[in-house]
């Protein structure tokens, strides 16, 4: 018998792959241009699919770094 944390790898791979198609499919559907105002900093109109683009990829790296710094922490308590 085969155990689950044996298909996690897979599992991980799909999910990151429809989250992919789903980013791409939203990003071609909203190929418009947006501006952001903040207080008195503003942006000129900007593509809505670079928008997503650059968030989904923000949003990558600060998980990676948060579960990089969370498994140091683990590693680190048990090494004690």
């Amino acid at each position: 018998m085969t155990s689950l944390k044996e298909y996690i790898p897979t599992i991980k791979i799909v999910l990151a792959l429809f989250l992919l198609i789903v980013v791409v499919i939203v990003a071609i559907q909203n190929s418009g241009s947006i501006s952001f105002s903040f207080l008195i900093w503003s942006t000129p109109p900007v593509n809505t699919s670079l928008v997503l683009f650059a968030t989904l990829f923000s949003g990558i790296i600060i998980g990676m770094v948060l579960s990089f710094i969370n498994v140091r922490k683990r590693k680190k308590s048990s090494d004690y």
